[in-house]
């Protein structure tokens, strides 16, 4: 399962290098989290989180994870003289609190959002953990797609179509029918991005994406992908994104079509992604249709495999 990467120190390296990420939990936090509160950090990995809620004065945090770099954070949290923190080394379902908190904190946002499914432990967690008019840390995410122009990703996947006399195709599927995490520049977009859908973490007891969008090209090119990426809302006036333009650990989501679809400039482009949950993780099927051409794909169609 995915969450194993959590034991990684390197994984831990490229989150808390990301200083727009890190950043912006550490100004909303300082800005929410009030002296006396009681907080519980879902995922909280080395602890960094934590941290930040004591140093701004909560009485007591309970910091939630599963996987085995919790004893790191519980070393940090000593050799730093954060007495006010409990680690609790458990599946956040199967945690049990003795007091409901006022600031439920998670940094679990994948690449688009939803991805190892993360998002609905936070919901579960908010309904048997969160005091009536407790505060949801990111509260909102919204998601967002674009047409795209990534050459580089579809040389990525035409690697795979023969070497050495021998044909790849299979690897070829495979490699068409993944997602990517690539940074992306604004001069990419074939068109305009658009809002696809807006979760509200603080009420919604669900999430479903199955969204289809049309686009109207702003110029003439070649779409090799459709470009996914989310926008939080930390507290009132912090907000965080990985989308174009940006420099964070999460880049953004690329959804490959393999064929591309070209375009002139006033075409209409239709897109299509659908997220079907699992636990621990999140299948995808995307599809984008232009001038009567339909690229469609599944990472079914694969071998699940991570990365390539």
């Amino acid at each position: 399962m995915y969450y194993l990467d959590y034991e990684r120190l390197s994984h831990h390296i490229s989150m808390l290098s990301d200083r727009t990420r890190t950043g912006a939990f550490r100004r909303a936090i300082r800005k929410t989290v009030k002296r006396g509160d009681v907080v519980v950090d879902l995922g909280t990995g080395t602890g960094i989180m934590a941290f930040f809620a004591s140093q701004s004065g909560a009485r007591k945090i309970y910091a939630i994870e599963r996987t085995g770099i919790i004893n790191l954070a519980k070393r940090l949290a000593e050799s730093n003289g954060y007495t006010n923190i409990k680690f609790i080394n458990s599946d956040s379902r199967h945690a049990k609190l003795p007091e409901k908190c006022d600031v439920l904190l998670s940094e679990c946002i994948g690449y688009f959002a939803l991805q190892e499914n993360m998002l609905s432990d936070v919901i579960e967690l908010r309904k048997r953990l969160l005091k009536r008019g407790g505060v949801m840390m990111p509260s909102e995410i919204e998601l967002f797609l674009a047409p795209v122009s990534s050459p580089e990703l579809y040389g990525k996947i035409a690697f795979w179509k023969r070497m050495y006399g021998i044909g790849f195709g299979p690897a070829m599927e495979v490699a068409a029918n993944s997602v990517y995490q690539e940074l992306v520049a604004p001069a990419q977009l074939i068109a305009s991005a658009a809002r696809i859908k807006r979760i509200d973490l603080s009420k919604d007891d669900s999430i479903k994406l199955d969204e289809t969008v049309d686009f109207t090209a702003r110029r003439g090119g070649q779409i090799d992908s459709i470009c996914g990426y989310f926008r939080a809302k930390l507290c009132d006036d912090v907000f965080l994104t990985n989308g174009p333009g940006t420099q964070t650990h999460w880049k953004c989501q690329l959804f490959p079509l393999n064929p591309h679809l070209r375009v002139r400039k006033g075409d209409v482009i239709r897109c299509r992604v659908r997220a079907i949950p699992h636990r621990g993780f999140v299948d995808w099927e995307w599809e984008a249709n232009a001038q009567g051409y339909v690229s469609r794909h599944s990472t079914r169609y694969g071998a699940r495999l991570k990365e390539l």
